[in-house]
């Protein structure tokens, strides 16, 4: 990406953190259809169906996106079912949730229609690489493990969320913010497969996702629009 573009892409995200009142539109998971999930090349990627170059990093980034023949959009944004938290590790950011036959069932599939995309796509990958073993899931035994974005030890608080708690938004989490069994639902911007060298110089994969907000108990209404304020 040329320097002007991304300098334009940080002003937005600049001017999305000062304006309080932006929208992002969240499908809910039991709508969402696996097959309109898209992927772009490692080299590309995918904003206002335009395709724009970036610079190669040690970390490349296959975007995913969601086209159906109604609409489209740029970046594959789900909210989940209520899950009960299963553990939080605030110092990580690690949020592991016990999930539910919907929730489950849809996140497999996501990743069944992730892998099924890399496979078809093999020249983005050295030769003999197993696909499906180098992959990092992000369920697992029953477990869908989140991250939530930017430690900051100085605040002693977790990142960007946002949390809709007793009928107001607060941003960043803390270690006491969630408890075992605690019901919450999670609207989650899946951005891409990122591609990571490891030290030994094998290539593993995973879905670079971003934990945008959570809901708290029965806060969260069967609305799709995110509206942080």
């Amino acid at each position: 990406m040329a320097e002007p573009e991304k300098e334009k892409d940080k002003d937005r995200d600049r001017d999305k953190e000062k304006d309080s009142s932006w929208a992002e539109f969240f499908l809910p998971i039991q709508t969402l259809q696996t097959d309109s999930i898209q992927i772009d090349s490692p080299n590309y990627a995918h904003h206002n169906n335009q395709k724009k170059t970036y610079h190669t990093t040690e970390r490349p980034m296959a975007s995913l996106w969601y086209k159906t023949p109604e609409f489209t959009l740029s970046t594959l944004n789900i909210l989940t079912t209520p899950l009960r938290v299963h553990s939080w590790d605030s110092s990580t950011g690690r949020l592991e949730l016990e999930t539910d036959t919907i929730t489950a069932t849809q996140i497999i599939a996501i990743q069944k229609r992730i892998l099924t995309l890399l496979e078809a796509h093999r020249e983005w990958f050295p030769p003999h690489t197993n696909i499906q073993q180098d992959f990092q899931y992000m369920y697992h035994n029953s477990i869908l493990t989140v991250y939530l974005h930017g430690f900051n030890p100085d605040q002693v608080h977790t990142g960007r969320v946002w949390n809709w708690s007793t009928a107001v938004w607060k941003k960043g989490v803390g270690p006491t913010s969630f408890s075992k069994g605690q019901t919450i639902r999670v609207a989650i911007r899946f951005q891409g497969v990122c591609f990571i060298k490891t030290e030994g110089g094998k290539t593993r994969y995973r879905i670079q996702h971003q934990t945008v907000a959570i809901y708290h108990k029965t806060a969260a209404a069967a609305g799709t629009m995110l509206n942080c304020k």
